[in-house]
């Protein structure tokens, strides 16, 4: 008989290190490390908060990217120097033409078993305020 896959109930809310920030257009934003080398969750959903006092170019976007530390400590190049990482980032959070507070996700990113530090990477054409990022963390389980 085939066991059937569910999300497990207990997915866990990881502070992103991203919270109430300021991202210039151009401009980027790193967090501070999440070790999922200890909780091993293969899955993440982030949720994206900003305002854009001057209303974006609609559907420009932020980019998400996973710095990851291999070896335990040493991660990834990029930073909010800028230094611009040299992978693809895991996905984007699209902006609308407004300037009230968004709030946009980005569902079911993979996850490798090590540390790891959220950089965002602003395409938008305007400056963004109130830039909190927050990261969920969970697995499927078997029944």
């Amino acid at each position: 008989m085939e066991k059937a896959v569910r999300w497990e109930q207990t997915g866990e809310s990881r502070a992103a290190g991203i919270s109430a920030a300021s991202l210039n257009a151009g401009a980027n934003a790193l967090g501070s490390a999440i070790g999922n080398d200890s909780n091993l969750d293969r899955w993440a959903d982030f949720e994206l908060q900003f305002t854009c006092s001057v209303a974006p170019t609609a559907n420009t976007v932020v980019e998400l990217y996973l710095l990851y530390a291999l070896d335990g400590t040493n991660y990834e190049d990029g930073s909010a120097a800028p230094i611009d990482p040299t992978k693809t980032p895991v996905g984007v959070f699209t902006a609308r033409a407004v300037t009230s507070a968004q709030r946009v996700t980005l569902s079911h990113v993979p996850l490798s078993p090590h540390k790891f530090k959220c950089l965002l990477k602003s395409e938008l054409d305007q400056n963004a305020t109130g830039v909190t990022l927050t990261c969920y963390t969970y697995n499927e389980e078997l029944q």
